[in-house]
């Protein structure tokens, strides 16, 4: 039997991000990663973007919107400290600036 495949259409076009932090863990057998990346909305406001997963897996995506640039590099920090900063024993991760 075969499989119809369908591909999900891309709603919104984002232009190239203004800001993004990539996290990744070296040490881990699937290549697992950690991105939070900013982007201008054409209209008003920032999208902030965190995507996150392994090399064979489907990415986790959330989004969040805030009004100003200051609102937005806030929300990206926090998202960022939360995952380096953990009480609990984890993945050691090298970072990348954008």
């Amino acid at each position: 039997m075969h499989k119809n495949k369908r591909s999900q259409l891309e709603l919104i076009e984002f232009p190239p991000p203004l800001y993004r932090t990539i996290l990744e863990a070296t040490g881990s057998p699937l290549r697992a990663y950690y991105e939070v990346s900013i982007y201008r909305m054409t209209d008003s406001g920032y999208l902030i973007q965190k995507s996150s997963g392994g090399q064979k897996s489907k990415p986790n995506i959330e989004t969040w919107f805030r009004p100003n640039l200051q609102q937005a590099l806030e929300k990206k920090a926090q998202l960022i400290n939360a995952k380096l900063n953990r009480k609990t024993k984890g993945r050691v991760y090298t970072t990348t600036e954008d």
